[in-house]
């Protein structure tokens, strides 16, 4: 027998899990919708559409848990899936974990779904991207090509059982459009992107798209050697700060810190930053991204001061992590279509602070005022090593001189929390999962 909802499909895991005698299970269910398509040479470049769904369970045997998921909801092969769970249990050592028995949460409206949404059909999206890609194109001289105009649009169901009654579904949709331009002076050659996102009311703008690619292609074309890179301070805008803090995101992770893969075990109450800085997991703003009420085990989310006045003050927990450190979860689980249960920071977020992006500027004598990141493969979140490219202006006394490419930043993320010089007043327009202000920092370690 097909299930052609995800409760039904969910309740029926559930029932045949409690009837095998599984002591404790919870089953997430989830179907998701992709339509993007793109576009090049004010032609249709590539469309697609897909629909995905799948059904994750954890089941508990003699204490030992099991997971396995489906990506097929029938019933032989979700009694499949919760035959192999119940095998892998015996393989797990046994974890003393109790799932929540009721889920109490405000009634707050996190705007996660828009009628706009639906509004989003094909044509809608093909005008925005033939819009965007042609207004940029003709904006000026030096654009010489537009290799990327899409614009995307997804929605994700879900839904939730566990074996003491909890029961939720949830919805979210979103829409995303991107343009890319490549711009050329003399021999010099920069691409530049831009991305809109949001839920509702959706208000994405193809000047906004168009305008905002071309800005950032042409303002780095005009590239010149620094001159001295010794010790010179940086200024992260807040375009990529956010970008790089959620490279070492793990590092607050409660099952990071249990398996010695976060230096900041045994650090708890610790002073690890400045004393300006504060950072947050924040899942309950209206409107953001990765908000949400529930977590993926059932746990109603919190806002969670991780970072407080410099000082560490709190991991994320999922029922596991928490279990092992003897603690409630604070709400931090999310798990793949594959049904593994991991951590995850809801909105991550650095508190603002109280100068202005000129007043960083004119912090030193000369700054590097960093606009583009590229290339983090050497970058370690397990030891914190950041070495990272980035491209930007060559300031003096707060005015850009000229654009500069080809450096390399290097630094350990544990030292650049304690080196933020000061922290600017604003987060980046753009809707985006990690919030952080302006940076300016001493103490890069610069190369050619």
């Amino acid at each position: 027998m097909e299930f052609d909802h995800l409760q039904e499909a969910c309740e029926f895991v559930a029932q045949a899990a409690r009837a095998r005698g599984c002591e404790q299970f919870e089953v997430l269910g989830t179907r998701q919708l992709d339509q993007e398509l793109s576009v090049y040479q004010s032609r249709l470049n590539k469309s697609s559409y897909a629909e995905s769904q799948a059904l994750g369970m954890r089941v508990f045997v003699d204490g030992r848990p099991g997971y396995a998921w489906s990506a097929r909801l029938g019933s032989e092969a979700l009694l499949e899936s919760l035959a192999h769970a119940m095998a892998n249990a015996a393989l797990a050592d046994p974890l003393d974990l109790e799932m929540p028995d009721r889920l109490d949460v405000d009634d707050l409206d996190l705007e996660l779904w828009s009628p706009d949404w639906e509004d989003w059909d094909f044509a809608r999206m093909s005008s925005l991207a033939l819009e965007a890609a042609e207004l940029a194109r003709q904006s000026d001289r030096r654009i010489v090509n537009v290799p990327l105009s899409a614009c995307q649009k997804s929605s994700r169901a879900s839904y939730f059982i566990n074996s003491r009654g909890v029961s939720f579904e949830k919805k979210s949709g979103s829409v995303v459009a991107t343009c890319g331009v490549t711009a050329r002076q003399k021999d010099i050659t920069k691409s530049g992107y831009y991305s809109q996102a949001g839920r509702g009311p959706l208000c994405l703008q193809a000047d906004t798209l168009g305008q905002n690619a071309v800005e950032r292609a042409l303002e780095l074309l005009d590239i010149a050697p620094v001159p001295s890179l010794s010790a010179i301070p940086v200024v992260l805008s807040h375009r990529v700060s956010g970008r790089l803090f959620a490279l070492y995101q793990s590092m607050f992770f409660a099952e990071q810190v249990q398996k010695n893969q976060s230096r900041l075990a045994g650090r708890m109450g610790e002073s690890i930053a400045v004393s300006e800085l504060s950072l947050r997991s924040m899942a309950r703003v209206p409107g953001w991204p990765a908000s949400r009420l529930v977590d993926s085990e059932g746990m109603a989310t919190q806002d969670i001061p991780l970072v407080e006045g410099g000082c560490l003050q709190n991991w994320l927990y999922h029922l596991e992590s928490a279990a092992r450190d003897g603690c409630a979860s604070n709400g931090a689980a999310t798990r793949s279509l594959a049904g593994v249960v991991s951590t995850c920071f809801a909105n991550l977020v650095v508190d603002r602070g109280p100068h202005t992006l000129e007043q960083l500027l004119h912090t030193w004598p000369q700054c590097l005022y960093v606009l583009k990141l590229e290339g983090a493969a050497a970058c370690s979140a397990v030891s914190g090593e950041i070495s990272i490219g980035a491209q930007g202006w060559f300031m003096v006394d707060g005015q850009k001189v000229h654009a500069f490419d080809g450096l390399t930043l290097s630094m350990n993320f544990l030292d650049l929390l304690q080196n933020i010089a000061l922290i600017s007043n604003e987060w980046s327009p753009q809707w985006s999962l990690a919030r952080v202000p302006d940076l300016a920092i001493q103490g890069f370690a610069i190369s050619q």
